[in-house]
């Protein structure tokens, strides 16, 4: 099991649980919104390491994106 943190002051809750959705089928993954943390178990034949940083990545562009979005709205 590996566990990454997000502060929710850097990182989108709504980031957090689509990674997690998205990355679900290839492990366990138990998010936390109180830790902030998201804890991963790779499914037998994945590279745990891999998925948790994948998962990470995830978060970040995800990020990215969704404060791109408000950025670009009309005040």
């Amino acid at each position: 099991m590996i566990e990454r943190r997000f502060r929710p002051t850097f990182y989108a809750a709504a980031a957090v649980d689509a990674a997690a959705a998205v990355y679900a089928p290839y492990g366990t993954i138990e998010v936390d919104h109180a830790g902030p943390a998201v804890r991963v178990t790779a499914n037998a034949g994945i590279d745990e390491l891999a998925l948790a940083d994948e998962l990470a990545n995830y978060v970040l562009g995800a990020t990215v994106e969704a404060r791109g979005a408000d950025a670009e709205r009309p005040a």
